[in-house]
């Protein structure tokens, strides 16, 4: 329950930034030294958002929650890029 809990609220904070982070969502941590900066840090999930590359890093989620949140995600820059039409 908690975990679902700290999920909502990262889809809360993901939805608060989208205007600058719509290029990617990923679950692992870059290899190219982007500069990250912590959004989000519960018990369970951290998110970091890269502000010059415009992408999310989430962290601690198992595949069910990550695809959950990717889904989320994706129809959140779906729905913007439709506005801009």
């Amino acid at each position: 329950m908690e975990r679902e809990k700290e999920l909502l609220e990262i889809k809360k904070v993901m939805t608060d930034s989208i205007d600058y982070a719509r290029c990617g969502l990923f679950d692992c941590r870059n290899l190219v030294n982007d500069p990250m900066t912590n959004i989000y840090k519960g018990k369970y999930f951290t998110l970091d958002i890269c502000y010059q590359y415009e992408y999310f890093e989430v962290f601690g989620m198992t595949y069910e929650e990550f695809k959950d949140l990717y889904d989320f995600y994706k129809n959140l820059v779906l729905d913007i890029l439709k506005e801009e039409e």
